[in-house]
């Protein structure tokens, strides 16, 4: 899975990356986001829709859903950065979506 380029400026910014992949992400919640996010995406869709869904649909529907893991806020607000705007909030949640994504399919390859 690619992370969009324009998030990575995000990702180092607030250590997202390096949390993500460790012990203290909370994996099991937001992985059941992904999950969770993909059916009604695919209901949502016009009928005869049977395209598959992108990562950036995923992405977008998990970062609305990942505001209620307060892990990840306080992660951000324990680093040396603190988000200044909303636009702001929304790329980090973003950010981390994505790498979530990247996290479940890497550990799903490996078993």
């Amino acid at each position: 899975m690619r992370i969009p380029s324009e998030l990575q400026g995000t990702a180092k910014k607030y250590a997202l990356k390096k949390w993500v992949d460790s012990n203290k992400f909370p994996c099991e919640k937001v992985f059941q986001c992904i999950d969770g996010v993909q059916p009604i995406l695919r209901q949502l869709r016009p009928e005869g829709d049977n395209d598959e869904l992108t990562d950036a649909e995923i992405a977008g529907a998990t970062a609305k859903l990942m505001l209620a893991v307060g892990s990840i806020t306080q992660h951000v607000l324990s680093g040396q950065a603190t988000p200044e705007s909303t636009e702001e909030w929304e790329l980090v949640y973003l950010t981390v979506a994505y790498y979530a994504m990247a996290r479940q399919e890497r550990e799903r390859k490996n078993g």
